[in-house]
């Protein structure tokens, strides 16, 4: 683990400890002790429903400080419909997992954005607009536990679930988050693609965003300099958007 991370990375790392279901306390407490000797600091990451939470995070306090551990209960896609659920979740944790021993900080990644945007209520073939309901979740377990460290924490506007796909039946889109939302619009390749999408997109919006390399390639794309042509780019150009957004 060193190595890798010696060789692969320059910045300041936090690695997850691992456990798995045939696993023992001592050497998953060995582990803890040379990730924390090594890094100051570990991650406890689990599904937020995971039954073994409470356990490794028990068995995690008896190595290191709870100041030095940070708790990541995942919540994966969050359904649109089951917002509650979420929530109910989040603090079925807080009470279950941490308790009285309050961690240095505590993550609720998530994310709301839809295998397909035409899933979510509202959106059309074309064009669509649909709220990032991670950040209502995230706002509102804040709120309900406002003495625990709960830290902005999310997929990054990806969606967390990974599908077998066929390859080839994509529409091109072009997605823009405001701070709040997701905006698209949807152009297929029969008609213009990427290049008449970008034609659709409301400028004004764009000039209002962040600067970032993600908006310049919307606005390039608006010049009639469209740079990618895949999915994944333009993927890629929606993440950044919403991590410059996150980050300021």
């Amino acid at each position: 683990m060193d190595r890798f991370f010696g060789k692969n990375s320059e910045g300041n790392i936090i690695p997850c400890v691992l456990y798995t279901e045939d696993g023992s306390k001592e050497n998953f407490q060995k582990q803890i002790d040379r990730i924390a000797s090594r890094y100051g600091k570990i991650c406890l990451r689990t599904s937020v429903a995971d039954e073994d939470a409470s356990k490794l995070y028990r068995w995690a306090c008896e190595v290191v400080d709870a100041n030095d551990i940070i708790t990541c209960g995942i919540l994966y896609y969050i359904e649109p419909l089951r917002i509650g659920n979420y929530k109910e979740l989040c603090r079925l944790y807080v009470e279950r997992v941490i308790g009285n021993k309050i961690p240095g900080s505590v993550l609720f990644p998530g994310s709301s954005f839809p295998r397909y945007v035409t899933d979510r209520e509202g959106c059309g073939d074309l064009k669509g607009k649909f709220e990032a309901l991670e950040l209502l979740v995230e706002r509102d377990v804040q709120t309900m536990f406002s003495n625990i460290p709960i830290e902005p924490s999310d997929f990054a506007s990806v969606h967390p679930i990974r599908y077998q796909t066929g390859g080839g039946n994509w529409i091109p889109r072009i997605d823009i988050f405001d701070g709040s939302s997701f905006i698209y619009v949807r152009s297929r390749r029969t008609n213009g693609g990427y290049d008449k999408a970008a034609q659709d997109v409301d400028r004004t919006l764009v000039s209002r965003l962040p600067e970032s390399w993600g908006k310049t390639q919307i606005i390039n794309a608006i010049d009639g300099k469209v740079t990618g042509g895949s999915p994944s780019f333009w993927i890629s150009v929606r993440i950044n958007c919403w991590i410059t957004q996150r980050a300021k």
